[in-house]
């Protein structure tokens, strides 16, 4: 029963989150922007080492890139490509089967090797706080993520990240407070839609 409630309400979340940003975009084809455009590099170079039942993430993330681009073609295909990953990889009991530290050492070098040459880019220093907490080095894990929030202080995800951080070395107050900023930014966020 507890499955089959996780499969639905994913995928109630996914059609509602795909029909109200499909809503509310223009008709126009897609928008230049460059920082997307290395937002979907990054995460396409992620895509091709992670493990496969890593690969939904990188779909769903991809999906919302191609979202702001304007690119609904594209978007709809990582979509649905997520849709089958959930599918396929959250059927079981087992949800994510561990990864290695060599795994987690891998993306560290490829989130380094892509700031030496796009060092605004806060997603790649999410992925390398992800990862740097994974291999329980959480110095290096904040490091990573207040880089991130330095670059981009009105990203929502950043302030979960650290905030789940937070709560794993067991400082509640601080992960209350990244929780209520993260609440803030996307209400935000939603009511510029």
């Amino acid at each position: 029963m507890q499955k089959f409630n996780l499969k639905l309400i994913l995928n109630v979340t996914i059609i509602a989150a795909f029909f109200i940003s499909g809503c509310t975009q223009s008709s126009s084809r897609s928008k230049s922007n460059p920082q997307l455009e290395k937002k979907v590099e990054f995460y396409s170079m992620l895509l091709e080492i992670v493990p496969n039942s890593k690969k939904g993430d990188y779909y769903s993330k991809l999906t919302e890139v191609y979202k702001e681009l304007g690119e609904k073609e594209k978007a709809r295909e990582y979509q649905a490509k997520f849709e089958k990953e959930v599918e396929t990889n959250y059927s079981g009991n087992e949800i994510i089967p561990g990864y290695t530290p060599d795994y987690f050492k891998k993306i560290i070098q490829i989130c380094d090797d892509f700031i030496a040459n796009n060092p605004d880019a806060a997603y790649a220093y999410l992925e390398e706080a992800s990862s740097y907490m994974s291999l329980q080095n959480p110095d290096k894990a904040f490091e990573a993520v207040n880089k991130a929030i330095d670059i981009d202080s009105e990203n929502a995800d950043a302030y979960i990240l650290r905030s789940a951080m937070y709560r794993r070395i067991d400082q509640r107050e601080k992960a209350q407070i990244d929780e209520q900023k993260a609440i803030k930014l996307e209400m935000q966020r939603l009511d510029k839609r």
